[in-house]
């Protein structure tokens, strides 16, 4: 059973229409909750625990991982879908598909952890002090799997990075580091990253474009070539 299923089937469970759960979660609009039952959009780390408590759930139940409901749980097209492609693999593959799982799950177990451990610390994927907040050059998490940072477990958080230079300021400073979630989608005033042609920034997202917090750089003009890498969610504290 899917996320989005789970909470469709808790949320008539309790009677509660979309609207109802989109207020007591934070949306302006049904729709979010509607794309997330569907499956089209996903559940960020951050609205687990949102989720959770308005579902008056555990988020072990929310995320399938309670184990009574796992004896019950049944089967997507999709993981039917994967069960199939794994047992058409030779030994080769299934050995690569097993490594891969496992280190996934690892990662979970490890957050499950942490996040049930006020101040626990864990290993983000760093890649260095590139945002800087005016231009830097992107790596991928792919591209730094070999280079992390140990600092406290910040929910919903994907990716630590450090900034350079003042275009943030006052809120971000140069040798700062930030906590970056990966997604597409982001709300006017949110600090995010960003990709313009080969360059990369980290802007606060608005309706007439990309600002800085320094009011000595200009707004940059949104145009239909940006795309949003991820969503700054917060600075890392030591």
């Amino acid at each position: 059973m899917t996320i989005g299923e789970i909470i469709k089937n808790r949320r008539e469970e309790l009677k509660m229409t979309q609207d109802e759960l989109a207020r007591l979660v934070g949306y302006k609009h049904k729709a979010s909750i509607t794309k997330i039952e569907s499956g089209e959009r996903k559940l960020m780390q951050d609205k687990i625990l949102v989720f959770s408590k308005a579902l008056r759930f555990t988020p072990e139940q929310l995320m399938g991982w309670d184990t009574k409901a796992t004896e019950q749980m049944t089967f997507t097209d999709k993981e039917k879908e994967h069960i199939k492609k794994y047992r058409a693999l030779d030994q080769r593959g299934r050995d690569t598909v097993d490594f891969i799982l496992n280190v996934e799950y690892e990662h979970t177990q490890q957050l499950r952890m942490a996040y049930k451990k006020e101040g626990a610390m864990i290993h983000y994927p760093f890649a260095g002090y590139l945002a800087a907040a005016g231009r830097w050059v992107y790596v991928d998490a792919d591209d730094v799997k070999d280079n992390y940072v140990y600092v406290k477990v910040k929910d919903g958080a994907t990716f630590v990075f450090g900034v350079s230079g003042d275009s943030m300021e006052p809120e971000f400073y140069n040798g700062d580091l930030v906590y970056v979630q990966r997604t597409k989608e982001l709300e006017f005033g949110d600090i995010g990253i960003f990709l313009i042609g080969n360059e990369y920034y980290i802007k606060e997202y608005g309706p007439d474009g990309l600002h800085s917090k320094n009011p000595n750089y200009p707004v940059m003009p949104g145009t239909p070539d940006i795309q949003v890498i991820g969503k700054v969610i917060g600075k890392v504290e030591e």
